[in-house]
């Protein structure tokens, strides 16, 4: 079993791409991550009802607004990174191209249609986790700056995406190193009016956000031709030139990955509301405690990502048995990590309040803490379910069962669990998470029949 499970050939390929693009999802997430730890360093003179820093609030609330354009973008770029991973292991980079051409145009359209609204109508987002209006005030004209690096960030996402499928991560990772570094100097300098220049507060954490994206797409355009990415040397018209049935293929499989990452992503706005119910420190403490358990997750998220490169490249040169094989080797791995990085997770639980984001009041360090440690407990569910969905379904084309599994768990179960707990039972924040983690639960176990099955397996390239 052990020598089954540890084969060094399997361990080799996963580990090759899994370590970069955890390494990358990391960096990605600090982006967002670094704006929230140093804003909380500002001194602001209004406080939240437990006289915490409203600065801390009004940036989590406006990340929302960021979490959900990423998970459309996710969507977009992981429906066509089915298509480029299994066109380039049946060594058709003609069509391969034209996946990535997709993503762009999907990832650009999408980044356009969701600026505007988000520019224009952030107040009314704000508001809807806060009623406080010194954080909406605030967390507002932070959410208009960081809405214009939108476009920015969907080209990066897209072409990432596409060369993570081809497992070339060596430019993604080196483009995101370069951009957390520029966002941190930048946010050093603009939060705080270091060398020179104004003392912006929130807002300038927002403008350094918007540099280190304009930044970051461009280099990574720059670092793809120069390196002759074979994704980045075809002529102009090879990535926009689609045959007919093409796109009608591409967009069934899409469209329900895009469909699932809303939805999810609705629901997780649902989830946001209920705790904003129980007050604006409930609302910040979830949401700063779903940021620090994503980069406990990391490990599987590269895991899971490496796992959809390699399934769809091992589909695409039609070795079924191999990828039925090396499934229940992912879903095994997958829930080694999670139990590793739940027990660390919930053992350093009380360093995030107290040592790293400036949080003075010891009842909101308390409802951060015990925050943390819940949704340490959930990491090994939400491992099955990101390696089941992302890693092995996608990659096999199986996205239709997958969104109806997703959305349907959150929306049947989570979603009315979280209002009952929340909203008509007003029970404590720790318990009412606890509670609503079921869905998790529920989704794990079907997922893991539906990959014993084989059920997920298909090579979306045919034509039908």
């Amino acid at each position: 079993m052990i020598i089954w499970l540890f084969n060094k050939t399997f361990l080799k390929k996963i580990g090759v791409l899994a370590i970069p693009i955890a390494i990358q999802e990391i960096l990605t997430t600090l982006l967002q991550f670094i704006d929230n730890i140093m804003v909380s360093y500002i001194n602001t003179p209004a406080k939240t009802a437990t006289g915490e820093n409203i600065a801390i609030a009004a940036v989590s609330f406006a990340g929302n607004n960021f979490f959900l354009f990423i998970l459309l973008l996710v969507g977009i770029s992981s429906g066509c990174s089915i298509f480029t991973a299994q066109y380039w292991g049946d060594n058709d980079l003609t069509n391969a191209r034209r996946a990535v051409g997709a993503s762009l145009i999907g990832a650009t359209i999408g980044a356009l249609l969701f600026t505007l609204p988000t520019f224009i109508f952030a107040d009314q987002f704000i508001a809807f986790f806060t009623s406080d209006p010194s954080v909406i005030d605030l967390g507002a004209s932070y959410l208009r700056i960081i809405s214009i690096s939108y476009l920015f960030t969907g080209i990066t996402f897209s072409l990432g995406s596409s060369l993570r499928s081809i497992t070339n991560v060596k430019i993604p990772i080196s483009v995101s190193i370069f951009a957390v570094l520029l966002n941190t100097i930048l946010n050093y300098f603009l939060i705080f009016g270091k060398c020179g220049f104004p003392e912006m507060g929130v807002n300038g954490a927002g403008l350094a956000t918007l540099i280190s994206k304009i930044v970051e797409a461009v280099l990574l355009i720059v670092l793809m031709k120069q390196f002759k990415s074979p994704l980045a040397t075809g002529k102009l018209h090879e990535y926009f030139t689609f045959p007919t049935g093409f796109i009608a293929r591409l967009t069934k499989t899409t469209l329900p990955v895009i469909g699932n990452e809303m939805g999810w992503a609705l629901g997780v706005f649902a989830y946001n509301k209920v705790f904003a119910t129980l007050g604006t420190d409930a609302a910040t403490a979830f949401s700063i405690s779903e940021r620090v358990s994503f980069l406990f997750m990391v490990g599987f998220i590269g895991t899971s990502s490496a796992t959809a490169t390699l399934m769809g490249n091992t589909i695409g040169a039609g070795n079924i048995s191999e990828a039925k094989e090396n499934s229940k080797r992912i879903m095994i791995l997958a829930i080694l990590i999670a139990v590793v990085a739940a027990i660390v997770s919930g053992i350093i639980a009380p360093l995030w309040p107290n040592y790293i984001f400036k949080v003075t009041t010891p009842e909101m360090q308390q409802i951060i803490t015990t925050l943390i440690i819940c949704t340490a407990i959930t990491l090994p569910f939400k491992a099955i379910n990101i390696h089941g969905v992302n890693g092995l379904m996608r990659s096999g084309g199986d996205t239709h069962f997958s969104m109806f599994t997703d959305i349907g768990c959150l929306w049947i179960i989570g979603i009315p669990i979280a209002i009952v707990t929340g909203v008509v039972l007003k029970l404590p924040v720790h318990y009412v998470y606890l509670f609503i983690a079921l869905e998790e639960v529920v989704k794990s176990i079907i997922i893991l029949f539906r990959i014993q099955s084989g059920k997920w397996i298909r090579r979306v390239i045919e034509a039908e």
